[in-house]
């Protein structure tokens, strides 16, 4: 009777802090797509790269030419598509594969089929940088806080990169603060502590970090002022019944993208409101 074989196509639901230090990359052991270690092999290298960038956008904190800044917007983007690609690489080297999930897919459905080809484990192209992000948000909880600010910064960067468009000094503050936020929480899932990531700098970022969490509540407090200001606009003006009617309509419109994770009250109009990854 032939041995049972063993699932290897179990996912992994949980991503703790210690998570890579206990063989997260074992799961990429499948023929043909990478071996045991290479995706620890492949992480570790996107973490010191991402590191790297980091520390030289942190140097270039207080720039006030125009070119520098452009460089502290490249330096901060980078760091932070790094530093997501090497949290999915430690998962799953798969993950970072572009537009070739077909080829991943048969890897694992038919790999123990006769005649099966196995592919080298090769990639021309990544996953996307806002993907990336948001892929790892899902992974680290420490990540989901700071995803938009995360997206912030890649959007800053490719405005860097590719048309030249630099922040303004008093947008770099902010720029560093998201990259700190989002790669330090990484960094700590992946390696249990972000000491070795930002090195001698490791006090002066959680001191900055700390300050930077104070505001959270205030920019919160803010957007959902916003938002209640805007609703009352479009509808303030409506009486009861005819409001009703057309919030229902606008509802019905509005289409959910991504797995709804809960309803709660909209603290901007106080309607139900799904809550989801989208």
């Amino acid at each position: 009777m032939p041995a049972p074989k063993k699932d290897h196509t179990r996912p992994y639901r949980t991503f703790t802090p210690r998570a890579a230090a206990a063989g997260l990359a074992k799961c990429c052991h499948h023929p043909g797509v990478a071996s045991k270690g290479s995706g620890r092999t492949t992480g570790t290298r996107l973490y010191a790269a991402s590191r790297s960038h980091a520390l030289k956008a942190r140097a270039l904190a207080e720039a006030s030419n125009e070119h520098d800044r452009l460089d502290a917007a490249a330096h901060a983007g980078a760091a932070v598509e790094l530093i997501a690609k090497a949290v999915l690489a430690e998962l799953d080297l798969r993950l970072l594969h572009d537009r070739q999930m077909h080829h991943a897919l048969l890897d694992i459905d038919v790999r123990d089929r006769k005649g099966y080809v196995p592919r080298p484990p090769s990639m021309t192209t990544t996953v996307g940088t806002s993907l990336a992000i948001e892929l790892t948000a899902r992974l680290i909880p420490g990540c989901r806080r700071h995803e938009s600010a995360a997206q912030s910064v890649a959007r800053t960067r490719n405005a860097a990169v590719h048309m030249a468009l630099a922040p303004a000094p008093s947008q770099l503050e902010d720029l560093l603060s998201g990259m700190q936020a989002f790669t330090d929480a990484a960094a700590t899932a992946l390696r249990g502590a972000s000491t070795d990531y930002w090195g001698v700098d490791f006090e002066m970022v959680r001191e900055q970090r700390a300050a930077s969490e104070l505001d959270v509540p205030t920019t919160a407090n803010a957007h959902v002022n916003g938002a209640r200001s805007r609703y009352e606009d479009m509808v303030g003006a409506l009486s009861p019944e005819f409001r009703e009617s057309v919030v229902a309509e606008i509802r019905s419109r509005s289409a959910i993208d991504g797995d709804v994770l809960d309803e709660i009250e909209c603290p901007a109009c106080c309607d139900r409101a799904a809550v989801t990854w989208g």
